[in-house]
């Protein structure tokens, strides 16, 4: 626990170095899901997406019930140089089950699904986000909404579903340019200065305690 704890005041520190060799030394002493779970938060800051991936991997078997651990791992697969946004889909939806109520999960599963296509499942939830208080989400609802009216009209009477665009490990896809969310989550380890190339709200939530 003690481990864990200075990991923590490092971290809000800013030396990343220092919390990752405390929450590395936390994992050796008890390998639990809240000491992995930090570990990834401190690999994902530094940029070392793989070694996060792995930590978050191991920490969702031991807690596969936790909404963070899932909304970390999806931010790691969007921000990482290979973006893999089906896999953000995934866990994204996992946390969105376990934690209905929860507007940054709520957001950036909207973000995501827009940014792939998926624009009618994205409207849903983009006004989960706005219900539960993410004033931002309005305008991604217009703008979902006159896209939804576009494919209406150049579809027919026959409308279609939106083509998904499959990513594939070696390539990935580009993702559209939209503004970074101002979202307000709670209890996270917000990225420092990081824009990405969609809605997207790139946030690694911490464990405090074990």
């Amino acid at each position: 626990m003690r481990c864990l704890e200075q990991g923590t005041q490092k971290l809000e520190e800013n030396d990343l170095q220092g919390a990752k060799e405390l929450y590395r030394r936390s994992v050796e002493i008890k390998r639990n899901a809240s000491s992995l779970f930090n570990l990834g938060v401190t690999h994902y800051h530094l940029k070392e997406f793989d070694e996060a991936i792995a930590a978050w991997k191991e920490s969702i078997e031991l807690q596969p019930d936790s909404p963070d651990v899932h909304t970390n791992l999806a931010s790691a697969y969007i921000i990482s140089p290979v973006s893999r946004p089906d896999l953000a889909l995934h866990h994204l939806h996992v946390a969105a089950s376990l934690a209905p109520e929860d507007p940054e999960i709520a957001f950036n599963l909207a973000a995501v699904l827009e940014a792939t296509g998926q624009l009618e499942e994205a409207l849903t939830y983009y006004k989960r986000a706005e219900e539960n208080g993410v004033e931002r989400a309005a305008m991604h609802i217009r703008n979902v909404s006159a896209k939804n009216s576009r494919q209406d009209i150049q579809s027919g009477p026959r409308s279609r579903p939106a083509r998904i665009t499959r990513p594939t490990e070696e390539t990935g896809i580009m993702i559209p340019n939209f503004p970074l969310s101002d979202c307000s989550p709670r209890n996270t380890w917000r990225v420092a200065d990081r824009r990405l190339h969609h809605a997207y709200c790139p946030t690694a939530r911490l464990h405090r305690k074990g």
